[in-house]
């Protein structure tokens, strides 16, 4: 007599997805990667559930069957669902068209979808998001980069940012303005170190910028050459200061 390998147990739910990725008629290897074991598992489990005697078969369909229509109390779909799960499932595979016709009706969606001024939804967040840049902007102490993100935790808006931006010309407007790359933001970290050693009546030097900022590595030849161009103009103000 031909005998099969041994399967592991995975499980009702792992045979159940098993199953209807079979039935779908995926590559072995497909559903081997999807089930996560090897190919020579799905074979198996394929062989093994053909070799089942198509009696059995039938006897499991009437059983389900008729506990299905022995617990049909309920009075919406979903909790027919919920209460008869693994029959549900079952028919669903082996028995789709039974199962459609005897199941509880399910109700008819009634989706109310107004229409959005999106016009309109533009003009106030441009608004709202323009006073947060102000205020991200402002903010004393280090400079915070100004990040898509970072506006939208501030706002409460950034699924609409991400999804819809194509449809607010003047968010959209703004936030490629203010958005910073980490060159830009370097850039504004260092006119912020620049104005503290002022403030401080220090010498500006590169060494004292960097200690302020926190930066250890120049981004990128753009921001090397601001950080000389931006200290010679410091410097020229500070001899002056101390010439005076």
């Amino acid at each position: 007599m031909f005998s099969y390998g041994r399967i592991k147990d995975f499980g009702h739910y792992w045979k159940s997805l098993a199953d209807d990725l079979l039935q779908k008629g995926g590559t072995i290897r497909s559903i081997a990667k999807t089930l996560a074991v090897d190919s020579k598992t799905v074979m198996l489990y394929a062989k093994k559930k053909q070799a089942q005697p198509k009696q059995k078969v039938d006897e499991e369909r009437d059983l389900r069957r008729n506990r299905l229509l022995q617990n049909m109390i309920f009075s919406n779909y979903t909790s027919f669902r919920k209460a008869n799960g693994k029959d549900y499932s079952w028919l669903y595979r082996h028995d789709r068209e039974w199962l459609q016709t005897n199941l509880p009706s399910m109700p008819n969606k009634v989706q109310s979808r107004s229409r959005v001024n999106w016009n309109q939804r533009d003009v106030e967040m441009a608004d709202e998001l323009n006073q947060v840049i102000l205020r991200l902007r402002s903010e004393k102490g280090k400079p915070q980069r100004i990040t898509l993100s970072k506006i939208g935790r501030l706002t409460g808006k950034l699924a609409i940012f991400e999804r819809h931006l194509d449809k607010l010309p003047l968010c959209q407007g703004l936030l490629k303005i203010n958005l910073e790359t980490e060159e830009k933001h370097q850039m504004r970290k260092i006119d912020w170190a620049l104005s503290k050693i002022s403030q401080q009546g220090k010498r500006p030097m590169k060494w004292r910028v960097l200690r302020e900022t926190g930066i250890r590595i120049l981004k990128t030849e753009n921001v090397e050459k601001y950080v000389v161009a931006k200290l010679d103009e410091c410097f020229h103000v500070f001899q002056d200061k101390i010439s005076a």
